[in-house]
């Protein structure tokens, strides 16, 4: 690997590889590497997580089509695709592909699933026995 610090622009590096990053942790197939306006991160020689020249990042792809892009194999549920979880304890609200062209959004075990406007009011209510409401909190 060469480096070499350039007073205007910091450190340069070769582009690196997954395998080979530029910047590489002491196992030597973690680290950061570059291509032309992009910046990826890699673990165990596989590439992780990228961000590209407009600012797109992708974690399990290499050519993110939106702002934010996960994609994977297998989610919480064992299904095909990616998921994204939210809240304090990681089981709050879980957001994920089901593996057959489903999109899924499920509430922990006993939780409503809720549906906001403005950021505080309550439109709408599923509980966790199914109940439906409508502009209200107990339906």
């Amino acid at each position: 690997m060469a480096v070499s610090i350039h007073g205007n622009n910091g450190f340069i590096t070769t582009n690196g590889t997954a395998s080979a990053p530029s910047f590489a942790a002491p196992d030597n197939d973690t680290g950061l590497y570059f291509g032309t306006n992009l910046i990826h991160a890699t673990t165990g020689g596989v590439n992780r997580f990228n961000i590209d020249a407009s600012g797109r990042v992708g974690i399990g792809t290499t050519t993110p089509t939106q702002k934010l892009e996960v994609l994977g194999t297998t989610n919480l549920y064992g299904n095909g695709g990616a998921s994204a979880v939210w809240g304090n304890t990681g089981y709050t609200g879980h957001l994920t592909y089901d593996g057959s062209n489903n999109a899924v959004i499920r509430a922990a075990s006993g939780k409503a699933l809720i549906f906001q406007t403005d950021h505080v009011n309550e439109r709408l209510r599923i509980t966790s026995t199914g109940k439906v409401g409508i502009n209200e909190d107990v339906p």
